[in-house]
């Protein structure tokens, strides 16, 4: 087996729609930094549902529990989808970040 294909992409859910090569980058981003496999699409998922609601203009970070789930930081969340983008392929690299900020124009 190749050395670059023993890294198999995990828990990609909600960024199904990169391409294989895309899910590949994430896996190893996560990887390389020490991440739990799946951070970037927790962050991804995670910074979707905080925008969406409405309550985010109320959040605090001395109040906020800290996981991404319930309370996350958006400085946070911003650094790791930047991270991600910065690390994926071009193309996939453009729709993440078109994706992201059609969920920015919500904020």
């Amino acid at each position: 087996m190749r050395a670059h294909l023993r890294f198999a992409p995990r828990q990609c859910d909600e960024i199904a729609w990169l391409s294989a090569r895309g899910r590949l980058a994430v896996s190893r981003l996560e990887r390389s930094r020490g991440w739990t496999p799946g951070n970037g699409a927790t962050a991804y998922r995670s910074w979707a549902i905080f925008v969406r609601d409405p309550m985010r203009r109320l959040w605090r970070t001395e109040f906020g529990c800290g996981v991404w789930e319930c309370c996350p930081d958006p400085a946070e969340l911003r650094a790791v989808l930047a991270a991600v983008a910065a690390a994926l392929p071009p193309r996939d690299a453009r729709e993440f970040r078109h994706r992201v900020a059609r969920l920015d124009d919500k904020w």
